[in-house]
């Protein structure tokens, strides 16, 4: 696997120089406001396999040196906190790949007075993966990584009182990247809001969202709003109702996307103190303009509120939209030392970076028609390549990163369990995340697992053991089981870290990695680590 690098700015090295003139400073306070603490990182990673291949593996000796500075302040109505890194890396193997690599996450927030309303900024920069298809897992040692950019600022509102409570915000939004993929820029607003524990004789619920992006001369927009009315009554079943509506607009593909709009009635029960159902019957606004089959139907919605404690709390709902059948579930728990979140979500987007096309044919022509070491082939070859020693092995079509250039739904489900003891953790993390375009149908899956077990050996020493699992299946048309490719990453991972002195640290650990493939991209890769972390 080709090893790739960020792009070299003009200015790199003014970036990192004058980060180093402020590790010369100390840490800069002002009262119990403005903190500046500048800081420096070394570490010395060995690969066994920077490269990323199957036969022929590479090592080296990545060198990463990183300034930094962390930022914070904290006023009576404005907080700051955050920090940047300028990453430098070198390579033993192939001095040519030194680069530099910039990191930065920052957040603020003004309070305007007692108003409820905020300002809010958040700036980060980071460094993923240029293709989930080559290697999701790339990373500044391995390289075929990419700078991404993404600001978000705009206005908050939040209000709580017993007879009702209202949360808001509208946020401009620009993300970009260095290979100027899939940019988009626009604003998005939310609203949501419902009636307070005082109401006597009516309850309401509100939830709204408006997302508008643009890529250039492409523009997506999309809405939904879910109003209800209901009246309370002395019998603890109140009747109600419900109000749903969502549709999308902008030159992007959008033919397959029917809006979905409905008037519904029904009841709602408060079972004692701790549980709230609603059952309702939607009518749903037929549309003169289509056919008879592209018609929803009316359908039967369901919603349900069970919070035991303020610690314990659950949240589910049934109804239709666009697609079909929706769903939208959360549930967390807290106590003492356990902590469990369980959510599902169905979201549409647009203008994302994950859309992957399949390339041109690709013919391998190898010395063994059942080759066991890759270097012995040839891909692709030109005319004048005399083949009379080959055959044909086989023949690929390579899945390459594209523009999205439609809206695609995202149906994610996410699980997380913290337990925190008085010298061991664990955590938990499972995700799976079903992508669908809903132009072309391809429908992509992403699935992983992770845990960790944190030991604290003493005050100054901890272990940690990390092991994770991820799957992706960049799949075709959702009315076939055709799998264009499926790759699977294996990680384990052991961590010791020392905190030498109140600003001075060290990590040494060891990591193995195996990535099994239906494309031609399999690899396993060793990893030693040393880092050095200095605060000033």
């Amino acid at each position: 696997m080709a090893m790739a690098t960020a792009p070299n700015n003009k200015n790199k090295y003014a970036s990192a120089g004058a980060l180093i003139s402020l590790l010369m400073m100390p840490n800069i306070s002002y009262g119990q406001g403005l903190q500046l603490a500048p800081k420096l990182t070394a570490e010395i990673v060995y690969s066994d396999n920077v490269q990323l291949t199957t036969e022929q593996e590479t090592e080296s000796l990545v060198t990463l040196v990183t300034p930094g500075i962390m930022i914070g302040y904290q006023g009576r109505d404005i907080s700051l906190e955050g920090g940047y890194e300028h990453i430098r890396a070198f390579y033993s193997h192939n001095h040519d790949l030194d680069s530099g690599f910039n990191s930065a996450d920052i957040n603020a927030q003004i309070k305007l007075a007692n108003t409820g309303f905020n300002l809010f900024g958040s700036h980060q920069i980071g460094n993923i993966s240029a293709s989930n298809s080559r290697n999701a897992l790339a990373d500044i040692v391995s390289g075929d990584t990419v700078e991404s950019t993404n600001s978000s600022y705009g206005l908050s509102y939040a209000t709580e009182s017993s007879a009702f409570g209202i949360t808001g915000q509208i946020a401009f939004t620009n993300t970009g990247y260095k290979d100027n993929l899939s940019e988009r820029k626009g604003y998005n607003a939310t609203l949501s809001g419902n009636s307070g524990v005082a109401s006597r004789t009516i309850f309401w619920r509100l939830n709204g969202l408006y997302n508008d992006y643009e890529n250039d001369t492409l523009t997506g927009r999309f809405y939904n709003i879910e109003a209800q009315l209901g009246l309370i009554s002395n019998y603890h079943i109140n009747p109600f109702v419900r109000y749903y509506d969502e549709d999308t607009s902008g030159n992007i593909n959008n033919n397959t996307i029917v809006g979905n709009r409905s008037l519904g009635a029904g009841l709602s029960w408060r079972v004692g103190k701790l549980i709230d159902v609603e059952l309702a019957y939607n009518w749903v606004q037929q549309n003169n303009q289509l056919d008879e089959g592209q018609q929803a139907d009316d359908h039967v919605s369901a919603y349900v509120s069970w919070q035991p404690s303020p610690r314990t709390k659950l949240i589910a709902s049934y109804y239709k939209r666009f697609f079909g059948d929706a769903y939208q579930g959360s549930f967390s728990h807290r106590h003492k030392r356990l902590t469990v979140s369980l959510a599902y979500d169905e979201t549409l987007d647009a203008f994302d970076r994950l859309e992957y096309v399949e390339g041109d044919l690709i013919n391998v022509w190898c010395l063994t028609a059942d080759p066991s070491n890759i270097e012995q082939c040839l891909f692709e070859p030109s005319d004048n390549e005399d083949l009379s020693n080959y055959y044909l092995a086989t023949s690929y079509r390579e899945l390459i990163a594209d523009e999205n250039k439609s809206f695609t739904l995202n149906k994610a489900l996410t699980m997380s369990l913290d337990f925190n003891g008085r010298r061991n953790s664990y955590q938990l993390n499972v995700n799976h995340t079903r992508r669908n375009n809903l132009d072309s149908n391809n429908e992509d899956e992403y699935q992983s697992a992770s845990f960790r077990i944190n030991r604290a050996l003493n005050r100054h020493n901890t272990l940690e053991l990390s092991t994770s699992y991820n799957r992706i299946t960049f799949g075709g048309d959702t009315n076939n089981t055709d799998i264009r490719q499926q790759d699977h990453y294996r990680i384990y991972r052991l961590a010791w870290q020392q905190q030498l002195s109140q600003k001075v640290s060290t990590q040494y650990s060891a990591q193995h990695v195996n990535r099994d493939s239906s494309s031609i991209y399999n690899y396993e890769e060793n990893r030693l680590s040393v880092q050095f972390e200095k605060l000033f």
